[in-house]
């Protein structure tokens, strides 16, 4: 089966404007968040994207054009959760990634990292995020993007809906999600848009989202696939501050991201991206939870893992590629004690 799609060829007169006024380089991350919202184009490129809409770039190392053998191992979820498959699953799942690529250029939608098995591969997750779903736990995905992670638990016996919430900036690639799953008229979770960061001097989650508010204090279960490896350290404080507000006794965080050997913790800038990321080892990620822990008078316990890449079912090319320390996979489970 093949999983490669030719990009289509644009009209010449099409082909010439953007020749001319060549469209930006794709950026992800939360830097890229706050210059689209204070970024405004000169008053030509505004009118040129307008009539000559730019294709997205794709010339950047966290993109990939084949799926490659990232359906290896998940290929039995998505033929079920879409109703898909071989050429079918193959060309909807093309369609769905090309457009989140088009609305956020984030890495998990270029290098096809949504389709490995994320949380649901983790030791932890049949103890801590299954069994307590099953036992009528909250579960809150953060950064859910299409929303394959909660759908894994939704999809367990006797877990309802009512359960479980997704948090993401984005209300678009949450909709590209339903439109993939085919679920829009029954979600498998409530939707929330917000930012995950909560400013070091708010005292509420008001100012994120009044439905985040709500939930202060009554979540079981944080979810965090891909996610903290996306800001730099204050920002993934920011972050934490966030889970320990929506958080009680007994709530397990549970994530997995990029890392390093250990000795190797790293605050890099990925300029292609136009973004800053704390890439953790296992003695700075235990810091970075107890540094949460002392901004919000809380104490967590913290487990971690690294892995090998591979274990994750990445490749070398999938994390390779921003330089900086040896790459590995991280994943942890960060309990609340008090």
């Amino acid at each position: 089966m093949s999983t490669t799609k030719p990009e289509p060829q644009q009209p010449a007169l099409h082909r010439l404007v953007h020749k001319i006024n060549p469209p930006p380089r794709p950026t992800y991350g939360p830097n890229r968040i706050g210059k689209a919202q204070n970024y405004r184009p000169r008053l030509v490129t505004r009118l040129l994207s307008k009539y000559f809409p730019p294709p997205v770039r794709t010339d950047v190392a966290w993109y990939s054009a084949s799926i490659g053998k990232k359906l290896d191992r998940t290929s039995d979820f998505f033929v079920d959760a879409t109703g898909s498959n071989g050429k079918e699953l193959t060309t909807l799942l093309h369609s769905i990634r090309d457009r989140a690529w088009a609305l956020d250029a984030y890495p998990c939608f270029g290098r096809w990292l949504f389709l490995l098995p994320g949380i649901s591969g983790l030791s932890w997750y049949d103890d801590v995020v299954l069994k307590r779903a099953r036992e009528g736990a909250t579960v809150l995905d953060l950064g859910c993007g299409l929303g394959q992670e909660i759908r894994r638990v939704a999809v367990t016996e006797s877990v309802k809906s009512t359960q479980l919430y997704v948090l993401d900036v984005s209300q678009e690639i949450w909709a590209l999600g339903l439109e993939l799953f085919g679920d829009a008229s029954s979600p498998p979770a409530k939707f929330i848009q917000a930012d995950a960061r909560t400013d070091r001097y708010a005292e509420s989650l008001r100012a994120n989202s009044e439905q985040l508010f709500q939930l202060s204090g009554k979540v079981d279960v944080v979810l965090m696939g891909l996610f903290l490896d996306l800001f730099h350290f204050p920002g993934q404080v920011e972050v934490g501050k966030t889970v320990a507000m929506l958080s009680k006794v007994g709530t397990h965080a549970v994530g997995y991201s990029r890392g390093t050997t250990t000795g190797n913790a790293v605050e890099e800038e990925v300029k292609d991206a136009g973004t800053r990321s704390m890439v953790h080892d296992d003695k700075s990620l235990k810091t970075l939870w107890f540094d949460i822990g002392e901004l919000t008078k809380t104490k967590w316990k913290v487990e971690v893992n690294l892995v090998e890449i591979g274990e994750f079912g990445w490749e070398q090319e999938d994390v390779g590629w921003m330089g900086g320390p040896p790459p590995m996979g991280i994943c942890f489970v960060a309990t609340r004690e008090s």
